[in-house]
């Protein structure tokens, strides 16, 4: 049995800082690579939408070390009554 060459580190853009994204380069970061996420708006706003994930994507972001405790809005209230709040640093 083989084993896999080593990957050596390299430069990864992002497009989106969606969950998608935000996931794509936690991996990236954590495998090593330099990443630099490009996302169209300057600060997080909301979009009309709430965040609704299943089961199977909240085990992987577990497993990529998110806290998804308090991911998404409130199921007591409506979406248009919930405060965006900021998730940059």
């Amino acid at each position: 049995m083989t084993s896999a060459p080593a990957v050596k580190p390299g430069r990864v853009a992002v497009l989106g800082a969606g969950p998608a994204g935000m996931a794509a380069a936690l991996g990236a970061l954590r495998a090593g690579h330099d990443v630099v996420v490009y996302e169209r708006y300057r600060e997080a706003r909301p979009a009309g939408n709430i965040l609704n994930l299943w089961p199977p994507p909240l085990k992987a972001l577990r497993a990529l070390g998110v806290d998804t405790d308090d991911l998404g809005s409130p199921p007591t209230r409506s979406s248009a009554t919930c405060a965006a709040r900021s998730v940059w640093t």
